[in-house]
């Protein structure tokens, strides 16, 4: 696990598509089937966020990107898999 901060527009296309926005079959960018697309990720994301909440995007606050492993499994199997035990 990492935690850093970042200013919001500093996102990039490889965060954006993490974060959840995909390529519809009309090759626009989006979040949400209930936003309008994009050209890039980048703009995608914009618009989702500007829609849970309204007016920030311009302001560039500052916010936590938190990274992490998924591991799929039983929780004991996975502990196991590490050497350390449940």
């Amino acid at each position: 696990t990492n935690v850093v901060e970042e200013h919001l527009q500093d996102i990039s296309e490889t965060d954006a598509l993490l974060e959840g926005v995909y390529r519809d079959d009309d090759g626009k960018w989006r979040f949400s089937d209930c936003l309008p697309g994009a050209d890039n990720p980048v703009e995608a994301y914009k618009q989702f966020w500007d829609a849970c909440w309204p007016g920030t995007w311009d302001l560039n606050p500052l916010v936590s990107v938190v990274s992490f492993d998924i591991y799929r499994g039983n929780i004991h199997e996975i502990s196991m898999q590490n050497g350390r035990a449940a």
